[in-house]
């Protein structure tokens, strides 16, 4: 995990996110006035998000073929952190379950959706929204 944290910012993890995703993503939400926090994998973002100090505000993630997904869902819906979903074209049938897993009827925090490729613009506009 590299945690870039500055004071008062808003926290926005990035989970799965490669290296030129995170380093541009990053970029965009630093200029936006948020603080990326990026971990590797769902696990150290929910154990931080469970164990530490920092609150997340939201959490854009590239959706990889994990298990962790109820969970994850469940624990953001739980915190009333709301989630921004990246994944690509083949991944429909896993972005289906994963959305539908997310009980849209809930009160709590939405999951947004994008699919691969996604510019910086289209994610500056999403994050926005979701804050």
């Amino acid at each position: 995990m590299s945690n870039d944290a500055d004071g008062g910012a808003r926290q926005v993890a990035m989970v799965g996110c490669d290296e030129a995703q995170t380093r541009a993503w990053g970029q965009r939400l630093r200029l936006m006035g948020c603080t990326p926090v990026s971990f590797d994998c769902s696990a150290d973002f929910l154990h931080a998000a469970t164990h530490g100090t920092t609150h997340f505000d939201l959490l854009l993630v590239v959706l990889k073929d994990e298990g962790t997904w109820p969970l994850l869902t469940s624990m953001c819906q739980a915190l009333r952190v709301p989630i921004f979903l990246v994944a690509n074209a083949l991944q429909r049938e896993l972005l289906a379950e994963v959305l539908s897993a997310a009980e849209p009827e809930s009160k709590g925090p939405g999951i947004d959706f994008a699919v691969l490729p996604v510019d910086d613009f289209e994610v500056e506009l999403r994050v926005r929204e979701a804050l």
